[in-house]
């Protein structure tokens, strides 16, 4: 091989490297900002605009002055490993604390983004200096064992940041710095930079290394403050962060600081969401429940004898998990995830309405509070239409709601999401003692009258009165026929679902 071509691909290298870099520190500080900040100092968006000019800003002062040794761009790159593990420590321990998260989280993105963007900067003209004009065809050819390191490195990001937030974080910031140092050692060559570099990317892998060890004991006393009760479980999925709390007589379980449920009063949500749909619908063989990974609606469905089929789509892979072996969640929903009948499926609930042409004789949409976009997405007329295609021509679904008392605008556009896909909708209500007055409503191809008849036996709250009153909305609760439209393109929701 001619020293161009081995230059160019040395070069290609470092921009692959350099792409990687972006791609993954992006995600890692998008999803942690998405757990640290909970809405409650800024917005995800603030956070990652931050991030966005620091790493420019850090990207032109990378670029300044003619000379650019290699052994820069290393330095640079352990600086981005060392922001990176050692700031996710510090805004957890700033976690919890509002005036310390303000400081905390704007500054760590501040030093993450300056440092990536030097690093990438730094990269590219190592990659300049290396790739001449006429080798670019050589350089070209090397595109294949570059998109496959890329997508490794991509893939062991992600994959990591499964194991948690800092253990992601660590992760990371470990492989960063150790690549510097044996680019240091072998590419520097003899400078004093590229010896000071090898020498501090051995110091930063011994102070970073422990942080992979603790990161598992650190997470649950970092948060024991953010939470009103203790927490006694907690996890990271793919898609959601689960945290299971104990306390004043009951137990807890957290999606993205979102209650899922209460052992006080989880009963009485899984019944209201389950059983008035079962009621009324003619047929209940086959049943469909979405974002019901916890098995609480699948436990009230499997109480009617004459159902036979239950699908179970839940979109994180921790609250399904969950469902199946943690006993708090086992306690909630009577194992019923591990019942034969039981089709557990871990998919986006959008996508997966979209894709199947299978009909079904009740939907249950056991939805958290829709107040984000994510959330709020399957409470839009465009959901509406797709489950209208996947429920049954006499079929009957079920979806929780907004409060129609403390949020009657959310409540009143979720309703009229329904209407405007074609489907008949029957609001009703049911009060929690942890979240207060809750909304529903049921919806079909055809109108409906508030149900009647026998309930199964063993239900611990919903009798034929409480049923019977559930269908009973106040003129302040009942739906605003003003009020906008929840659209996939224009959500209202999200916003609504924070005021009355």
């Amino acid at each position: 091989m001619t020293e161009d071509a081995r230059s160019a691909r040395l070069g290609w290298w470092a921009l692959a490297v350099a792409w990687a870099l972006a791609a993954s520190v992006s995600e890692l500080v998008r999803r942690g900002a998405a757990y640290t900040l909970g809405e409650l100092v800024a917005s995800r968006a603030s956070v990652v605009t931050v991030f966005v000019c620091a790493a420019a800003l850090g990207a032109w002062v990378a670029s300044r002055g003619r000379a650019a040794p290699p052994w820069r761009a290393c330095a640079w790159t352990i600086a981005l490993g060392g922001s990176i593990a050692v700031g996710s420590f510090v805004v957890f321990v700033a976690y919890g604390d509002l005036a310390r998260a303000r400081v905390a989280l704007p500054a760590a993105s501040v030093v993450v983004g300056l440092c990536l963007g030097g690093a990438i900067a730094s990269l590219a003209r190592v990659a300049v200096g290396l790739v001449p004009l006429r080798a670019g065809l050589a350089g070209a050819v090397s595109a294949g064992p570059v998109a496959l390191a890329l997508g490794a490195l991509i893939g062991l990001v992600m994959l990591i940041e499964r194991g948690g937030p800092l253990r992601a974080a660590a992760g990371l910031g470990l492989p960063l710095i150790a690549l510097a140092g044996v680019g240091a050692a072998l590419r520097a060559g003899a400078a004093a930079g590229a010896r000071r570099v090898l020498g501090a990317s051995i110091v930063a892998t011994i102070v970073i290394a422990p942080l992979l060890a603790v990161a598992e004991t650190f997470t649950p006393v970092s948060e024991a403050r953010t939470w009103p009760e203790a927490p006694v479980f907690a996890a990271t999925g793919a898609a959601a962060r689960l945290v299971v709390t104990s306390g004043r007589g009951s137990n807890q379980a957290y999606v993205d600081g979102a209650l899922r449920f209460s052992s006080l009063d989880g009963h009485r949500r899984r019944e209201a969401v389950a059983h008035p749909a079962m009621l009324s619908a003619p047929r209940r063989g086959r049943v469909l429940v979405l974002a019901g990974g916890d098995g609480g609606s699948a436990r009230e469905v499997l109480r009617w004898p004459d159902v036979s089929r239950v699908v179970v789509v839940e979109p994180d892979d921790v609250v399904l998990d969950a469902g199946v072996h943690n006993p708090v969640f086992l306690e909630h929903n009577g194992a019923a995830l591990r019942d034969a009948r039981v089709e557990r499926v871990r998919r986006d609930v959008f996508a997966y309405l979209a894709d199947g042409d299978e009909r079904f004789d009740v939907i249950l949409l056991d939805t958290p509070e829709p107040d984000t976009p994510a959330r709020s997405k399957l409470t839009t007329r465009a959901a509406f239409v797709r489950l209208a295609r996947r429920l049954a021509e006499d079929g009957v679904g079920a979806v929780a709601l907004p409060s129609p008392l403390s949020q009657r605008r959310a409540f009143s556009s979720a309703v009229s999401a329904i209407s405007a896909a074609g489907l008949h909708a029957l609001p009703y209500r049911v009060e929690l003692p942890t979240s207060g007055v809750r909304g529903h409503a049921l919806f079909a191809k055809s109108p409906l009258a508030a149900p009647r008849g026998a309930l199964p036996p063993g239900l611990a709250w919903l009798d034929p009165d409480v049923l019977r009153a559930a269908f009973f909305l106040a003129p302040d609760e009942r739906p605003d026929p003003r009020a906008p439209t929840n659209l996939l393109h224009a959500q209202v929701l999200p916003g609504d679902a924070r005021q009355p």
